[in-house]
């Protein structure tokens, strides 16, 4: 009797560890980032620096994406981003629903979002050498 106790909890423990793990997988977690805008379905998504791309689900200041013409919008309808703009970012990534197209299992929500000047080209670049 005392081993099917002992297995009893054991059994409770695993399954209380695993359920604090997928809370922990669920909770939103932050990101800062700097990364390149690019189409994506009717969405606007950010492909950053370290190769990971991400659909944007809410943008802040009222601003909206139109993706099917490349762009993001502030509430006036002004263009204040477009398709290839260098972006730094920050926000929270989040396993989430939502309400808009570009909603899938992970969403990106920025809470703030600068344009950043081009890259610059490696120099050597083009030099036929």
């Amino acid at each position: 009797m005392g081993m099917i106790r002992r297995y009893r909890w054991l059994l409770l423990g695993a399954a209380f560890v695993g359920l604090l793990g997928i809370a922990a997988l669920q909770a939103p977690r932050p990101i800062n980032g700097q990364g390149v805008l690019y189409p994506h379905l009717w969405c606007i998504g950010i492909k950053f620096d370290d190769g990971t791309g991400l659909p944007v689900s809410a943008w802040p200041n009222g601003w909206q994406a139109r993706g099917s013409d490349g762009v993001v919008v502030d509430p006036a309808g002004k263009v204040v981003l477009r398709a290839g703009d260098r972006v730094a970012v920050q926000g929270k990534v989040t396993q989430d629903d939502g309400d808009t197209p570009c909603d899938y299992t992970q969403i990106l929500k920025l809470e703030a979002v600068e344009r950043l000047p081009a890259s610059p080209e490696p120099s050597g670049a083009g030099s036929a050498g």
